[in-house]
């Protein structure tokens, strides 16, 4: 089933990871609520100059997957300073589509610089 999303939307699906499908050349941000503990993780992403920012400012310990859709390959992908190996990455050259796995903790802020 298509589905058409806007510049900058971001689109939470699944649950383990919960993959977070960005449409970028905007910026966006996405509130999930935590109903167990009545509080809202965020999310937010966006360019910023020659690189991209995905951030996620999680209420709980979870996986979580960006999926980053029609961008051109990175250069380097770097989260908390360290440029993440290609096992923490990967391309998909044929939908052009970037994924990044990040483990987020409880109340913490994960942040994922793209160069391209």
């Amino acid at each position: 089933m298509p589905v058409f999303s806007r510049n900058g939307a971001i689109l939470p699906l699944g649950s383990d990871p919960i993959k977070l499908h960005y449409f970028p050349r905007l910026g966006g941000e996405f509130f999930l609520f935590e109903s167990d503990m009545g509080e809202y993780s965020q999310v937010h992403a966006g360019p910023a100059g020659d690189f991209m920012r995905l951030e996620i400012e999680s209420k709980k310990d979870r996986d979580y997957e960006w999926i980053v859709h029609h961008v051109e390959r990175p250069r380097k992908v770097v989260a908390a300073g360290v440029e993440l190996p290609a096992g923490g990455w990967f391309y998909d050259a044929k939908d052009k589509n970037l994924h990044v796995r990040i483990k987020g903790r409880a109340d913490g802020d994960e942040i994922v610089n793209i160069s391209f």
